[in-house]
């Protein structure tokens, strides 16, 4: 408890208005005794107590763990799971807060492949509040997706994503059409090839079925990120990630996507000149007239 006064003992201006001040990611400082076993399960302590503050502190004792022991907080992520959805969910907007910002340093550098059935659980959560009322709330969770993205840029990631694309807020939805076109920068290339085993090509497939679908309306936010990630892909890739997709039955998907790869036409300067001699000084009425 008494750590949990010094931290209270740094609560400025702030506090006065909310209770709670954010301690920044530099400012978080080492533990000088005990092991980091003794402090995780301090922070579990903490986090079970019906005290919205304990609850918070239970939050920033999570946060020096993960700057200082990242490999503890790897392993027991889904057992602190519970507890970081219960906290963005809460009423209390200051626990979602600090949780958002927790996740966004848990992501600042690249993770293992073993985080991703906990971040596939996180992201739906942090894609909702994206939307949320609360503009701290949504800045928070629209900087924890970009980490997200950027940092755990794995097929099953890009499953969630896929599945989240299609929100009628757009606003969200075009948050996490960008976080889907930072996690494919980002993929390892070679989950593209030929050997690429039954989950992560079943992955794959989703991500082209949601190319498709996004490409039919070209202009769209999400068409122009599709177009943006099937480029970054490479045509090769792609034309070769089609061919184990899709049969022939779904001959048009495939000339749907490689149709992004077509060279357009482009309008003849003579043409064009010759319009706009046509049109002279002339109103938008005399234009039509005088090419009639």
């Amino acid at each position: 408890m008494e750590d949990l006064e010094q931290e209270e003992n740094f609560l400025g201006e702030d506090e006065r208005k909310n209770g709670v001040t954010y301690t920044e990611y530099v400012d978080l400082l080492p533990f000088e005794e005990r092991t980091k076993d003794d402090h995780y399960c301090e922070a579990l302590r903490y986090s079970s107590s019906d005290d919205w503050k304990e609850q918070f502190f239970a939050t920033d004792l999570l946060r020096r763990l993960n700057k200082y022991e990242p490999e503890l907080i790897g392993e027991k992520s889904m057992e602190i799971f519970p507890f970081l959805d219960y906290c963005i969910n809460s009423p209390r907007t200051c626990l979602g807060k600090n949780v958002l910002i927790f996740c966004q340093e848990i992501y600042m550098s690249d993770r293992p492949e073993s985080l991703v059935e906990f971040t596939c659980s996180l992201l739906p959560f942090i894609i909702t509040k994206i939307g949320f009322e609360s503009t701290f709330l949504s800045t928070e969770s629209q900087f924890a997706l970009q980490f997200c993205a950027a940092s755990m840029a794995y097929p099953q990631c890009i499953d969630v994503l896929c599945a989240h694309s299609d929100y009628k807020n757009n606003f969200i939805k075009n948050k996490v059409w960008e976080a889907l076109t930072i996690c494919i920068q980002n993929l390892d290339p070679s989950y593209y090839t030929s050997e690429v085993n039954y989950p992560n090509l079943h992955c794959l497939e989703t991500f082209l079925e949601t190319i498709c679908k996004a490409l039919v309306v070209s202009k769209s936010a999400e068409a122009k990120e599709s177009t943006k990630m099937l480029k970054f892909i490479g045509k090769e890739t792609v034309q070769t990630l089609c061919d184990q997709i899709f049969d022939e039955d779904n001959k048009h998907k495939v000339e749907r996507v490689m149709g992004i790869f077509a060279k357009k036409a482009k309008r003849s300067r003579f043409l064009k000149n010759k319009f706009k001699n046509l049109g002279g000084n002339k109103s938008k009425g005399d234009f039509v007239i005088c090419i009639k």
